[in-house]
């Protein structure tokens, strides 16, 4: 809400101007004439209802004193709207400073969309770089060719030069000139460092090697294309694969009792995410077992009745479970089997994996 010059007091204001769109205030020729700008309640709630709000929205109480240049309720206010504490503190509370508006960690959006084999199309995203320090803001969906050299703009290659693809998983990240300006790219450095030695980037501007953040990845599979993967509408962090991987098959003494066994899913879960597993557990004989999973930073204990992931006694002799593990930085759980049992088989499929793109 606020008033129009022009239309709440006609004849009392000079014409719109581009300094002035709503009407010109302006003094009286000659006291009592009624030719000038009322000074009247309307006005000064116009004037009283944006600094008030400001105080309200920021939740801070009024000292009492009237604001000086040094000593301002209202800037303060505004610093508290739009800089998070830690940039207030680091950057002195400038708040025009570029790329304070986000408090840091923030993301909002970002989905991806599996077009084919080699395009994928990000939805609008909003995310504070790596070091938090500024805001990195893709305005508009942004389609990128995994096969084709990066190449600014949508619907172009998104491969820096001097990468070949290969089979393996590729870092996404969204990159910023100094001027806000950004777009998107893969590469297999956690600082997105071949991109910015890209000759085409530094020619587009790309000149501050700071503004990068990862948002997800992306898995090339033998025939040098994307493996088919959505990515859920409701939780950007959860991708799912459109068939589900199978990549363990192990029996016994492939998995040990006296120490923990590495499984790797090299090809279905990205490092340091959530691997999203269903797991079928087959022993042999008439006695019962137990298996243990268990993460990198887990202990390595033993597998018994009473500490297992899975466990069997007599008959059946076989059991589900399914679950997210986090995977370490070579895609890797681990197993460990109770002493004394004789496994059949071990198989693990991945519907796919949670990134919450918090590690580079």
């Amino acid at each position: 809400m606020a008033i129009n010059l022009l239309a709440q007091y006609a004849g009392q204001v000079d014409p719109v101007s581009p300094s002035y769109p709503l009407g010109t205030p302006r003094n009286v020729t000659v006291p009592g004439d009624g030719l000038g700008t009322p000074w009247e309640a309307a006005w000064l709630k116009d004037k009283e209802g944006f600094f008030q709000g400001l105080l309200d929205r920021a939740s801070i109480t009024e000292s009492g004193s009237p604001d000086t240049a040094t000593v301002s309720d209202y800037h303060d206010a505004l610093e508290a709207l739009f800089l998070t504490q830690a940039e207030r503190v680091s950057n002195g509370g400038d708040i025009m400073e570029t790329g304070n508006s986000l408090p840091g960690g923030y993301r909002k959006g970002g989905r991806i969309i599996w077009n084919s084999g080699v395009l994928m199309t990000t939805e609008p995203l909003s995310i504070r770089n790596q070091g938090n320090t500024a805001d990195l803001i893709l305005a508009a969906s942004m389609q990128k060719d995994i096969s084709g050299t990066w190449v600014v703009g949508t619907g172009n290659g998104g491969l820096p030069d001097g990468l070949t693809l290969a089979q393996g998983w590729y870092r996404r990240f969204i990159v910023s000139k100094p001027d806000g300006t950004t777009d998107l790219c893969w590469d297999t450095s956690a600082t997105a460092a071949n991109f910015f030695a890209d000759a085409n980037a530094i020619a587009a501007g790309y000149s501050d090697a700071t503004l990068y953040k990862r948002y997800g990845y992306t898995e090339v599979n033998a025939g040098l294309t994307m493996t088919e993967h959505f990515n859920s509408a409701v939780d950007v962090n959860r991708y799912t694969w459109d068939v589900c991987f199978k990549e363990i098959d192990v029996t016994d003494p492939a998995i040990g009792t006296g120490s923990r066994t590495a499984l790797a899913f090299p090809l279905s879960v990205p490092p340091q995410c959530l691997g999203l597993f269903n797991m079928f557990y087959d022993i042999n004989g008439g006695a019962g077992g137990a298996c243990l999973i268990t993460t990198l930073s887990q202990a390595d204990s033993a597998a018994s009745s009473s500490l297992f992931t899975m466990r069997v006694e007599d008959s059946p002799h076989v059991a589900n479970v399914r679950g997210e593990w986090e995977v370490d930085v070579s895609s890797q759980i681990f197993a460990r089997l109770e002493s004394g049992t004789t496994l059949d088989e071990l198989d693990i499929t991945t519907d796919g994996w949670i990134d919450p793109a918090i590690v580079p």
